[in-house]
């Protein structure tokens, strides 16, 4: 088993430094990961399939619908690739189930993530503080700076910020710890603020929200306070966002859905040629390309991945999509639940699990706005933490 992590927090770290996120290496680099982990994958997806698990079967249901749109794709080639890219998802969810089913692997995995992410904010705050860099090919996408309109760091920030408030109260007793979780707690949210993703911002806020609403004693004083801080730095944004995004030309409009309400709208035009099959995955930016109105900027993505699903794979993929999410987030908000009813029981206060909640929750929220878990590495991401998140194997008693 130590193989296999080692395997995957190697990828983990790597990826994303690879500078331009639609590099085809990823799409390989994430196949051979999923070949590798098969000997755990094939025992792991009997015994689920075995047990009957609906985020499996719900799974299987969404790859025969992907095939199926590839089959009539007016691109197979691109689609055929999009589907073993979903293919291997499947694979590392399910094998990731087993390999981080104890919390020491999985803290191990995260604080991974926080230093690679840490590393390309550096290196972010670098190229948009310092260089004033934005990046303005037709068709990109990096984490290390600027693309039009904001730096798709966000999609990274959207779990480390939630995981490193986390180790920051972990590690509070101890002085020399504080201090330097702090500095970095302090460092991310500016690094997120200078990605000028308000999706982002939205997303997590109301991830927050959702979180305190659900699982946390919300007649807290200091629950209250916090909401009350977080909604106030939410205005500030909104109101100097445009201001600072000026002096960087990037043109952000007045309302966040300004430009994406056009590519939604070519989404359900495009649904509405091939109802039942879609034009095949990945397509919409062959229509988009050719259906985009001047002065709209052209894109690869419907900004929503639920209506790209209802695009390029017609209905059967739209609904096979949205009951896959769904059932992911049926089953870990009751495991979270178990785990809260757990803490209080024991009287413990462990919120790692919550803080992998808040990023998976800002995750599904920005993803019906940006265009996210089109890039490979950010959809890996969130099928890693899912993984975390539903396995069931003595996280209680490591609690």
């Amino acid at each position: 088993m130590y193989f296999y992590k080692a395997i995957i927090l190697a990828l983990l770290f790597s990826i994303p430094f690879v500078p331009i996120q639609l590099d085809p290496i990823i799409n390989y680099l994430i196949h051979f990961l999923a070949i590798i982990l098969l000997p755990i994958f094939l025992p792991q997806l009997k015994k689920d399939l075995q047990s009957k698990n609906l985020i499996t079967i719900f799974f299987i249901v969404f790859l025969l619908s992907s095939l199926i749109s590839t089959f009539f794709s007016i691109n197979p080639g691109i689609s055929l690739r999009i589907f073993f890219l979903y293919l291997s998802y499947f694979v590392i969810f399910t094998a990731s189930k087993k390999i981080f089913s104890e919390r020491s692997d999985q803290k191990l995995l995260v604080s991974l993530l926080i230093l690679a992410t840490l590393f390309l904010s550096l290196i972010s705050f670098y190229n948009t503080v310092f260089l004033n860099y934005v990046n303005k090919d037709l068709i990109g996408s990096s984490f290390m700076w600027l693309y039009y309109g904001h730096n798709t760091l966000a999609n990274l920030l959207l779990y480390i910020i939630p995981l490193s408030v986390y180790f920051l109260h972990l590690t509070w007793e101890n002085s020399v710890k504080r201090y330097l979780l702090s500095l970095i707690t302090v460092f991310l949210l500016i690094s997120f603020y200078l990605t000028f993703a308000r999706g982002a911002y939205l997303a997590l806020i109301f991830s927050l929200i959702i979180t305190i609403l659900l699982f946390i004693d919300f007649s807290k004083s200091n629950v209250r306070l916090s909401l009350v801080i977080f909604l106030w730095l939410l205005m500030i944004s909104f109101f100097s966002i445009n201001l600072i995004a000026s002096n960087l030309n990037l043109h952000k409009s007045a309302n966040l859905i300004s430009g994406r309400d056009i590519y939604w709208q070519e989404a359900l035009k495009n649904f509405q040629t091939k109802p039942l099959t879609g034009t095949g995955l990945n397509t919409y930016k062959i229509v988009s390309f050719k259906q985009t109105k001047k002065g709209i900027l052209k894109t690869d993505s419907a900004h929503n991945f639920f209506l790209q699903m209802l695009s390029d794979g017609g209905i059967l993929l739209f609904l096979s999509s949205i009951g896959l999410v769904v059932s992911l987030i049926i089953s870990i908000f009751k495991k979270i639940k178990q785990v809260c009813r757990f803490a209080i029981k024991e009287q413990k206060k462990d919120y790692f699990l919550l803080s992998l909640w808040v990023g998976f929750v800002s995750s599904i929220l920005y993803n019906l706005v940006d265009i996210g878990w089109q890039l490979p590495f950010c959809f890996l991401i969130f099928w890693i933490i899912s993984a975390i998140l539903i396995q069931d194997e003595n996280h209680l008693k490591q609690s």
